[in-house]
């Protein structure tokens, strides 16, 4: 896989962290309810993804 550019190793990749200036999505119900579908979303961009590497590796 590293020669596709993905990093095996989980200490290589910078955990994801908000910015200090911004306020919890729970403060707003609408802000909570549209984070939560944009993390369903792009966790499931990531699984396609995998998905779509899996199948080419079997190439």
């Amino acid at each position: 896989m590293e020669a596709l550019g993905v990093l095996d190793e989980p200490e290589m990749v910078a955990p994801l962290a908000p910015p200090a200036d911004v306020p919890p999505a729970s403060a707003d119900p609408d802000t909570a309810r549209a984070s939560k579908a944009l993390d369903a979303a792009l966790i499931n961009c990531v699984l396609r993804a995998d998905m779509i590497l899996s199948e080419l590796a079997l190439i």
